[in-house]
């Protein structure tokens, strides 16, 4: 059993660290990361993965990790690790170091999650028929309403749908999908960043917002009543706007709601990848993530950038203050 010593005797708050698909880079960015001072500096991690693993880097890095203090929980065995490749077996831990880190944080013996990136397909692999994260994360807690806030040093860009065939999106968006992303989002805004009077746009999902219908009705049809029902709960909420229009001036707004994956990260990706983070809303507890995938051709070769890692973290550890803050002031 876990006994967290260090998180119990510090005003620090612990985050559970999930190494990710062992095949990826997910091991590496975590070690790479744990090299910092600052990380101990702003929370106690407790990293979740295969030890063989991680010895692997660990090996790599001894002088910058060996006098660092973090504790590891270990799940599995791999009998030969083969970076960049994709198979049930990493497929099965990588599932099994979330479902300890959720066990983790749910029974208090840790205060936030931060997870590095899997494989979709390796979880298919394993049976296990999940299309990332926030789906695992959704089943383990029993919240159905969850969203993918993306945040870098420039943009927070709220997602009304996730990891989707592009032609499956527009049959997929609800009137009830775009207000839950607008109040969630305006919600961890004012909670997390202090953003009061939030400024909040909404991106059209076809060209030209639609054309009147002529590209599309999804505006005039979803889009539209949901920002008029939104807006009656005193938020000052702006579109739908055409996707180009919003990132050419996104520094009118605090928070962008899209309506799809890579309408998000294309523009977020070309302003600040370092700092891209990705945070789950909906939970009962704090979840971040790099906002990025396993970068399979770079995996074992000592090329990933830790900075998101690293950004995920602190955002995490500071979110994890926020909420302490927040149930003192309530008591």
């Amino acid at each position: 059993m876990l006994q967290s010593k260090l998180a119990k005797l510090s005003k620090k708050p612990s985050l559970a660290i999930t190494i990710g698909d062992p095949a990826g880079i997910g091991p590496e960015i975590v070690i790479k990361t744990l090299a910092k001072k600052e990380v101990y500096q702003i929370c106690q991690p407790v990293v979740i993965g295969t030890k063989s693993v991680l010895d692997f880097y660990l090996k790599k890095y001894p002088p910058v990790v060996s006098n660092r203090e973090f504790e590891l929980i270990n799940i599995g065995k791999i009998r030969k690790l083969n970076f960049g490749m994709t198979n049930s077996e990493y497929g099965q831990l990588s599932y099994e170091y979330i479902k300890k880190a959720v066990e983790l944080v749910q029974n208090g013996q840790v205060d936030g999650l931060v997870t590095a990136p899997i494989s979709k397909e390796a979880l298919n692999r394993a049976g296990l028929n999940y299309s990332g994260h926030t789906e695992i994360l959704a089943e383990l807690t029993g919240k159905k309403n969850l969203l993918m806030l993306m945040v870098n040093k420039k943009l927070k860009v709220a997602m009304v749908t996730r990891h989707l065939p592009l032609k499956d999106v527009a049959n997929s968006l609800t009137k009830e999908k775009i207000i839950l992303a607008i109040k969630l989002g305006a919600k961890a805004l004012e909670k997390y960043f202090s953003i009061a009077k939030l400024r909040i746009a909404v991106c059209a999902l076809n060209p030209h917002r639609g054309e009147g219908g002529v590209l599309g009705k999804e505006e005039k049809e979803i889009i539209i009543p949901a920002i008029k029902q939104v807006t009656g709960y005193k938020l000052q909420v702006t579109g739908p706007l055409p996707a180009d229009t919003v990132f050419q001036w996104w520094k009118k707004y605090d928070l962008i709601i899209v309506m799809y994956h890579d309408q998000a990260m294309i523009p977020l990706k070309l302003l600040d990848p370092y700092s891209l983070v990705n945070v789950t809303l909906g939970l009962p507890f704090i979840r971040t993530s790099p906002g990025h995938g396993t970068a399979f051709d770079i995996a074992g070769k000592n090329l990933a950038d830790a900075r998101p890692m690293f950004s995920a973290v602190k955002l995490a550890a500071e979110m994890c203050l926020r909420e302490r803050e927040k149930k003192k002031t309530k008591h």
